[in-house]
């Protein structure tokens, strides 16, 4: 119990270190890398744009092909309905058909947001592994 309580005391001064810590301004990069930056802010930049874009022609076109998909069911009461236990099937179908998907959500290829672009070669690893050896 006292080992559970070290380490979130130790987890609680570590936080309020990270919080305290100074603003330290980095340093001033190369005109090559500031390019670089700018390059790799631009394409990111473009490619979420087109992303965002080609998902919501998808769904505006699953939306519209829906619609289509309701106007063309029978009408209740059309010839060849029939009464199943005491309702349309006719309308069983549209009531089927407008319920809305409670266990929807965004699909699983949908990225992680995130605060910056990608960065070529930034293996995570190596920032763990340091944090380890301070232990």
């Amino acid at each position: 119990m006292a080992a559970k309580e070290n380490t979130e005391n130790r987890m609680m001064e570590l936080m309020i270190k990270a919080y305290d810590a100074p603003y330290r301004k980095p340093p001033p990069a190369s005109e090559e890398e500031m390019e670089r930056r700018y390059h790799v802010g631009r394409n990111y930049n473009i490619g979420c744009f087109n992303r965002h874009n080609e998902e919501n022609h998808d769904l505006a076109v699953k939306i519209r092909m829906k619609g289509h998909a309701l106007k063309m069911l029978p009408k209740e009461g059309a010839p060849g309905d029939e009464i199943v236990k005491g309702k349309s099937v006719y309308g069983w179908w549209k009531n089927e058909a407008l319920q809305f998907n409670d266990k929807w959500g965004p699909p699983d290829h949908r990225p992680i947001p995130m605060h910056t672009p990608p960065i070529d070669d930034f293996d995570i690893d190596l920032y763990m592994n340091m944090e380890e050896e301070e232990d």
